[in-house]
């Protein structure tokens, strides 16, 4: 995978693979919707992110695929991944709404991982901070899957100012 850029990297991985909401792009294009997707927070961080981002967190384990916002697909998600804070005592941590129109989301060069693949091992080995190089992958929006949650949705800091947020 040595010199592959973000965009012939998709194009690999052929149309089947892009990251969309249910009912994909020609609903996007056919209506303006609003998509909605739930961050969970610490009271410090929400107010961040509801005051536009910065400082984004480097740390890979705060930025796997780069600086940017990190968040679920469904509340219920989110409500999810905020119990197994409520179960270990963390309470100050809340789920915050981030909503984009859906025509805006559509039109973001992205890219869905679907777990348990080759392609998801090469992606992660070349593109995680976590699991791997942390290379610079030139995604606007990453969809990738989770153990035990869903999937994780990642929008780039460089978009961030496409969303709305509000708690």
């Amino acid at each position: 995978m040595a010199g592959i850029t973000a965009a012939k990297f998709s194009a690999a991985m052929g149309p089947e693979n892009a990251a969309l909401p249910a009912g994909g792009l020609g609903n996007l294009r056919r209506r303006s919707t609003t998509v909605s997707f739930y961050t969970v927070q610490d009271s410090e961080d929400a107010s961040r992110l509801l005051s536009g981002g910065n400082p984004w967190p480097t740390a890979p384990t705060r930025a796997q695929w780069g600086e940017g916002l990190y968040a679920w697909g469904s509340k219920a998600e989110a409500q999810a991944y905020l119990d197994t804070y409520l179960k270990r005592g963390i309470t100050d941590m809340s789920i915050v709404e981030f909503k984009i129109d859906g025509a805006k989301l559509g039109k973001l060069s992205q890219h869905t991982v679907i777990g348990g693949t080759e392609e998801a091992t090469l992606f992660f080995d070349k593109y995680s901070r976590i699991y791997g190089e942390g290379l610079p992958h030139g995604f606007d929006y990453i969809k990738a899957p989770t153990s035990n949650f869903g999937s994780e949705h990642f929008f780039s800091k460089g978009v961030f100012h496409l969303f709305k947020g509000s708690k």
